[in-house]
């Protein structure tokens, strides 16, 4: 079964995103099991979602990869985020 088309949120308008990222390497590499790197990540995590005015709804930290859902909410008179 195909997957569900991508919805696109209009300009100026809030939106939900499924993020996923993962590591390349040779197989068997996970850096993400080490817990330094993974307080790392969840340290980055932090500083951009302040950053960039985000709301952090969910994150897992697997091996080699993680998911988060990130909302962003955008200011309709000026096309930047802004508080929640």
């Amino acid at each position: 079964m195909a997957r569900q088309a991508r919805v696109f949120v209009d300009e100026g308008e809030s939106g939900v995103y499924h993020v996923c990222s993962r590591v390349a390497g040779p197989m068997g590499w996970y850096p993400l099991a080490d817990k330094e790197n993974r307080h790392q990540l969840i340290q980055y995590l932090k500083h951009y979602a302040a950053l960039y005015q985000c709301r952090v709804y969910s994150f897992v930290v697997m091996g080699n990869h993680y998911h988060a859902i990130l909302k962003f909410r955008i200011n309709k008179g000026t096309g930047m985020n802004c508080d929640y």
